[in-house]
């Protein structure tokens, strides 16, 4: 396991994967690979559309996992309303499966459909802007097992 430290200067997604490339202290630009699978979030009319829905989601090929959770969907209501997060394989299994619960009339409203995969990468998964300066770890095969954004007015320690 290689740990090294560096500034992020790019992040795409494609498939299950997202790709980040760092260039390290001493100049080496480096390709990083890491896990990448895309959610939303349901807000169905009723509870048992709600059921029925999670259900389905459960069993649904290409959807990883799918549960309840309480989320704020609205800045001026103060109130968190019940949701259902779903977390997909892929960003092609990702777009089939926005676009048919966009046809159920069990759904009031789906959250995060546009976002780009980039940007939801960058803001659930990796939670680093480009251009910081990170702290990270990784295999000798690129692919990223930890990452930590370097606060620049703090010494950098490495693991």
């Amino acid at each position: 396991m290689a740990s090294e430290v560096g500034w992020i200067l790019d992040v795409y997604t494609e498939g299950n994967q997202a790709f980040i490339w760092i260039r390290t202290e001493d100049g080496k630009v480096i390709k990083l690979r890491d896990h990448y699978h895309p959610s939303l979030y349901i807000l169905p009319k009723t509870c048992e559309d709600g059921e029925r829905l999670l259900f389905t989601l459960q069993n649904q090929s290409g959807v990883m996992e799918a549960a309840w959770v309480e989320k704020y969907i609205n800045l001026r209501v103060e109130k968190k309303r019940r949701l259902i997060h779903a977390v997909v394989e892929d960003t092609s299994a990702y777009r089939q499966i926005v676009e048919a619960l966009k046809r159920q009339e069990q759904v009031m409203e789906l959250f995060n459909i546009d976002l780009l995969h980039l940007q939801q990468y960058l803001f659930t998964g990796l939670q680093i802007e480009p251009t910081s300066n990170v702290t990270f770890l990784h295999d000798s095969n690129g692919l990223l097992s930890e990452i930590r954004k370097v606060d620049e007015y703090s010494p950098i320690s490495l693991w």
